[in-house]
């Protein structure tokens, strides 16, 4: 008991003091209304990674490209297979208009996608017959 009080308090100012993440300003209208956020798996909906996910959409509809880029390799960094975060990124780069860029963030994304679900079939719209 003794030892616990002290580890407590410990712990308490630890907590108080960590650093905290800002929340992003949100916009009242979205900069990109056309992006569609990815959906975040069920099976990583509550880890880090995902919270990070949400942060940087918001910060990418506030029009903060840099911070969400941030937010994004951040949650990629921490689950490495978080599909989400990379197709984001291919938003990112759309909105720099950088499309080349964007392809590849994409192309990632549905490869590690496709290594969740094997079964998955991906249609990429219309194509143009010569």
């Amino acid at each position: 008991m003794r030892t616990a009080i002290p580890l407590a308090l410990v712990l308490l100012c630890a907590a108080a003091c960590a650093p905290k993440m800002a929340p992003p300003s949100l916009a009242a209208t979205p900069r990109f209304a056309d992006f569609v956020a990815p959906m975040v798996p069920a099976s990583l909906a509550r880890t880090p990674a995902a919270a990070r996910q949400d942060r940087g959409w918001a910060f990418l509809q506030s029009g903060d490209l840099d911070q969400a880029e941030r937010e994004f390799v951040t949650a990629l960094k921490s689950v490495p297979a978080f599909y989400p975060a990379e197709i984001s990124l291919g938003y990112v780069e759309l909105a720099r208009k950088h499309p080349g860029g964007a392809l590849t963030h994409f192309a990632r994304g549905l490869d590690a996608h496709r290594a969740g679900r094997p079964t998955t079939h991906y249609h990429f719209g219309p194509t143009r017959r010569p």
